[in-house]
């Protein structure tokens, strides 16, 4: 009786054990975007955009239907856009408006979608600054082209 008791007692220590570990290792596995979340924001706010990117990347990958995301595809665009006005670099900007798309496909009610909406005025102001810039400098170029062409043209005829 004594035997039967104490196997009895051993298995449902195990048991125990067993549930314990479980519990624990779905409760860390729910705890795991957000910890990813936090890294990536940790890399957001320390100016490394391109490693917040893959982290929050990483999230929309693996834990595709969790809040943590919801933020992390919000948190890519503004990476992207913060890229693209550090670098000056129409590409980042064209990602920061397909993540921001992506975002208000996914989320239409979601807890950024104004932060969504002003971030993509941003985006659009980063863009007419670029562009501007690049048909600024082409017009500048012409310019002094023709100029040069002129001056010559006339220098050659004297």
């Amino acid at each position: 009786m004594y035997k039967r008791g104490m196997r009895i007692t051993v298995f449902n220590t195990a048991l125990f054990i067993f549930l314990l570990i479980v519990v624990n290792s779905v409760g860390s596995a729910q705890s795991c975007p957000d910890d990813i979340l936090s890294n990536g924001k940790y890399f957001y706010k320390a100016n490394r955009y391109q490693d917040a990117i893959a982290t929050f990347h990483s999230i929309t990958l693996l834990f595709p239907s969790s809040m943590a995301a919801e933020e992390s595809t919000f948190m890519m665009a503004a990476a992207y856009k913060e890229l693209a006005d550090r670098q000056r670099n129409s590409r980042w900007l064209s990602k920061a408006r397909e993540k921001l798309r992506t975002y208000k496909r996914l989320y239409p009610e979601g807890r950024f979608t104004e932060d969504a909406d002003i971030l993509f005025e941003k985006v659009e102001r980063i863009e007419n600054q670029l562009t501007g810039m690049s048909k600024g400098l082409f017009i500048a170029f012409t310019s002094i082209a023709i100029g040069s062409v002129i001056i010559l043209g006339v220098a050659f005829s004297l």
